[in-house]
């Protein structure tokens, strides 16, 4: 079986700042090896490294070397959680140690606050392939990568323009002619054609199309992205071939109205809640939210219909409309 990185959804609402390719692939080369092994430190060796990332060609100097600065980079990264009353920094790592000479390796031990993230994971997690991930050709294409994956079984990624530019790390320097010409056709191509070594005969996401939705007033401003793909299946192939394409459908629409909401907030009772999923529970609507309060907290609210949970999200937007949205996770 090939290694997988598995992780809740919540991580991909942080906003990697400043990883590069390379980073990119030995900080979740870190988190497979994490992966449900609680809070304990782990060791991810040499040999490890090499194997799950593509090292083989490199030497054991540049790779001492290469480990060295993306630990430093990693161990100075902060991770923001920010609130109407308070903005709170974390560590992603309680331990994370390098060597200085002769070996090459990476012991780590995952916070507390965030062990949650990587750890007995069963449902609104993204799940993909760590050699898939680390051939990608730059880190914006990794982390449209993640966010798709996030949404394999649906096909649909729709983001607020905002948001979209904070979670890829786009420099806001950057005009649209630079997004599209340096961003996302590039990322476009590599993903939704027939290109990379690990799917030489198929797009690691079929028939992926993206639309930039657009608002009104002068010039029209971009408002939202959205991106669309053959979704994912996790059936058997004789599973698959006996399901009815009114099947597949019922399924896609069931997934999209789970997440209709997600990363939208709202306040209630003085706190900013995050919308993760929502679900249908009797005659009432089940809306799984995370808030901080001392701490990182997941709660199911319980509401008569959906206007309600929209009219929260409406009048939360309304006054938020210039603040950097609290709730918002960052790595600095």
């Amino acid at each position: 079986m090939k290694p997988l990185v598995k992780y809740d959804n919540e991580l991909n609402m942080i906003a990697f700042k400043a990883m590069t390719q390379v980073e990119n692939n030995v900080f979740f080369a870190l988190l497979h090896k994490l992966r449900d092994k609680g809070t304990k430190e782990v060791v991810l060796d040499f040999t490890e490294l090499k194997r799950l990332i593509g090292f083989e060609s490199q030497s054991n100097e540049y790779i001492i070397k290469s480990i060295q600065g993306i630990a430093k980079k990693i161990a100075q990264s902060v991770v923001r959680y920010e609130t109407d009353e308070v903005i709170k920094f974390f560590t992603l790592f309680q331990v994370l140690e390098v060597p200085k000479h002769n070996e090459a390796y990476i012991r780590a031990k995952i916070s507390e606050t965030f062990a949650y993230l990587i750890n007995d994971l069963k449902q609104a997690f993204t799940v993909f392939e760590i050699a898939e991930f680390s051939a990608l050709s730059s880190r914006y294409t990794q982390t449209l990568y993640r966010l798709l994956k996030q949404f394999r079984s649906t096909g649909y990624l729709k983001l607020e323009w905002s948001r979209f530019i904070d979670l890829m790390d786009i420099p806001h320097s950057y005009e649209m002619r630079d997004i599209n010409k340096q961003i996302l056709k590039p990322a476009l191509k590599e993903l939704g054609e027939n290109q990379t070594l690990f799917n030489a005969t198929n797009p690691i996401f079929k028939n992926l199309k993206m639309n930039k939705i657009r608002g009104r007033g002068r010039g029209r401003p971009v408002t939202d992205i959205e991106f669309t793909f053959k979704p994912e299946t996790t059936d058997n192939k004789a599973t698959q071939e006996k399901k009815t394409k009114k099947q597949l459908e019922k399924e896609r629409k069931e997934q999209e109205f789970r997440e209709q909401f997600y990363t939208k907030k709202f306040s209630l009772d003085n706190l900013v809640h995050t919308c993760l999923n929502v679900y249908k529970q009797d005659d009432k609507y089940l809306l799984e939210t995370e808030y901080y309060n001392k701490g990182l907290i997941r709660k199911n609210i319980k509401f008569d219909n959906l206007e309600q949970i929209k009219k929260l999200i409406k009048d939360y937007e309304k006054n938020n409309q210039v603040k950097d949205r609290p709730g918002i996770k960052k790595m600095l």
